[in-house]
């Protein structure tokens, strides 16, 4: 992976959001049916998705504090019933799982472990943890810093493996997708409001990685209402971004990045949304 996946964006004092870390369940059935589809050759092109290893650098970098209740509830794996859903909850476990390995929150990484192994059978991932009996390791490697990094850089180098001898590029896509949304999101909840600087900093460089990602999922064969409403919305997020008149200026100077209170704001509010729009 060569981009990051984690916003250090706006603040929860400023910011006006119902949705939290969990969700009541709800029943849902497969409605439509669900097809994630694309040229392998133009994905491997266009888009190279992140590694673990390096999410937990960036939670690492930002500081970013654990904040009980932001990720998404480990309980709600069972209501993700279509492929998209589980495609982009796949990532967005997947990025809870490290934010909280990061954090020392052993118990809660074991749950977020179960939902992401959930997930990869559903998907037909499980090779990727039976082999070499990673799934039993990686739990018995929670709570230990220097086993678990190697841990996640095996799950990593096994990922990338699958991925290329499957052709699952397009799958692993959708995936990037909600984990770094997840990573945004929890930046929005997690980051610290005095370091405006740093925020604006994190925002245009996760912006750089929003394009690339947009260029991959706009060439995407997909039949999902889902996926179509959040490209949308990241469309619209990228189009509210470029329009902002710091960005503008920017563009044609070398001098600090920085946004206003409010435009930072607004650009959560859509993170905010969004998130709760794949979780739901």
């Amino acid at each position: 992976m060569k981009k990051s996946v984690i916003l250090v964006a706006a603040f929860l004092g400023v910011i006006s959001v119902s949705c939290g870390g969990s969700k009541q369940e709800k029943p849902k059935t497969e409605t439509e049916t669900e097809t994630v589809a694309q040229d392998t050759a133009e994905v491997k092109s266009q888009f190279v998705l992140p590694s673990t290893v390096q999410v937990g650098q960036i939670f690492q970098d930002a500081g970013l504090s654990y904040v009980s209740g932001v990720t998404n509830d480990p309980s709600s794996v069972s209501v993700y019933n279509t492929k998209v859903d589980k495609l982009l909850n796949y990532g967005i476990y997947s990025t809870d799982l490290s934010y909280c390995i990061l954090n020392n929150q052993n118990e809660e990484s074991q749950k977020y472990l179960m939902a992401v192994k959930t997930l990869s059978d559903d998907l037909g991932l499980s090779e990727i943890y039976e082999s070499d009996d990673l799934f039993e390791r990686f739990k018995k490697a929670i709570g230990d810093e220097k086993a678990i990094l190697d841990m996640m850089i095996e799950i990593q180098e096994k990922t990338d493996s699958y991925i290329d001898d499957n052709e699952f590029q397009s799958e692993a896509l959708v995936i990037f997708t909600g984990a770094w949304v997840e990573g945004m999101y929890i930046g929005v909840k997690a980051s610290d409001p005095k370091n405006e600087h740093h925020i604006s900093a994190r925002l245009l460089e996760q912006m750089t990685v929003l394009d690339n990602m947009l260029n991959g999922l706009d060439v995407l064969k997909v039949k999902s209402k889902k996926l179509t409403d959040v490209k949308e919305r990241l469309h619209k997020m990228q189009v509210t971004f470029e329009n902002l008149e710091e960005v503008k200026n920017f563009k044609n100077y070398d001098g600090e990045f920085n946004l206003s209170m409010d435009n930072m704001v607004e650009l959560a509010n859509q993170i905010v949304d969004l998130r709760t729009v794949i979780v739901n």
